[in-house]
């Protein structure tokens, strides 16, 4: 501890540190290509972390006489007669709409496919793509939430990972998979928050290298510090999706495809869906932060 700077925590100390020694040059890529790489060995990860859940909740690790059973902190679950909706499920799907935050990115996806081919044969590619892509995000995030959900019940954290014991060797590997899966998966993300504030300023996007970098690590350091602050990752996703995920899944499209799209039918089914965005924005954020 004598090392540290005075003040600053190891928690604060190893975001800067990830931020400047890994992020910062990941993020600094112009080209989806370049990440592919890195966004596999994401994958990979969060696939050890399904097969984590589901091996602690078939092994009974966590249940009455398992090896890591605490009644005192991960009671086990209930039976119940009959199944009923609550109003905090909002909180889950505004979680869930995060999953999906990543579209944004799909014209440049779109326009790094090989060049060469015809626009029948890429627009068919990037549909598989897109279906692959998806497909797997849907299936990591929904047998996590069920296997960690049927494991620890109503005592399930934010961070589901947070549940399992200290010692247990292979939840350290899972927390460090998932760590690794967020920091290789998340220059993906920020590529489409620098080119947003780069467009709504008005500047170019392509900028020359020494700009490039000067504005990463400029929006970077914004978000670095903010994520200094938040200690409750589950709230903390849980109002991004109410307000962000909400708009842009829901909200935008729509809104932009009234532009294109005029007839009667097709302006109801886009004003319903635009609703339905503004009542699960508006709702999710009450439920959330009550």
């Amino acid at each position: 501890g004598g090392f540290l700077p005075v003040g600053l925590p190891m928690r604060t100390l190893s975001i800067l540190g990830i931020g400047v020694t890994t992020l910062f040059p990941l993020c600094c890529l112009r080209s989806f290509g370049q990440l592919s790489r890195f966004s596999l060995l994401g994958t990979i990860a969060t696939s050890y972390v399904v097969l984590f859940v589901a091996k602690r909740f078939f092994d009974g690790s966590y249940g009455p006489g398992g090896a890591f059973f605490d009644a005192s902190t991960h009671p086990v679950l209930q039976a119940s007669g009959a199944v009923g909706l609550n109003a905090n499920m909002l909180v889950l799907l505004s979680i869930l709409s995060t999953a999906y935050l990543v579209h944004f990115n799909a014209p440049q996806m779109y326009a790094e496919l090989e060049p060469g081919d015809a626009k029948a044969t890429k627009q068919k590619k990037f549909a598989m793509v897109g279906l692959y892509g998806f497909g797997i995000a849907a299936a990591q995030y929904a047998l996590i939430m069920v296997f960690g959900f049927l494991t620890f019940g109503r005592a399930t954290q934010g961070n589901v990972l947070l549940n399992y014991a200290n010692g247990d060797l292979l939840g350290i590997g899972a927390r460090a998979a998932i760590g690794i899966s967020m920091l290789f998966g998340y220059p993906m993300q920020f590529a489409g928050l620098r080119s947003g504030i780069l467009e709504a300023a008005g500047s170019e996007i392509d900028l020359p290298k020494g700009k490039h970098r000067l504005v990463t690590a400029a929006i970077l350091g914004g978000i670095l510090g903010v994520a200094c602050l938040f200690h409750d990752l589950g709230k903390f996703q849980a109002i991004e999706g109410a307000l962000l995920a909400a708009f842009l899944i829901y909200i935008a499209p729509p809104m932009m495809a009234l532009r294109l799209w005029g007839g009667p039918w097709t302006k109801a089914r886009f004003y319903t869906l635009i609703g339905i965005g503004i009542v699960l924005t508006v709702v999710g954020c009450k439920v959330t932060m009550a």
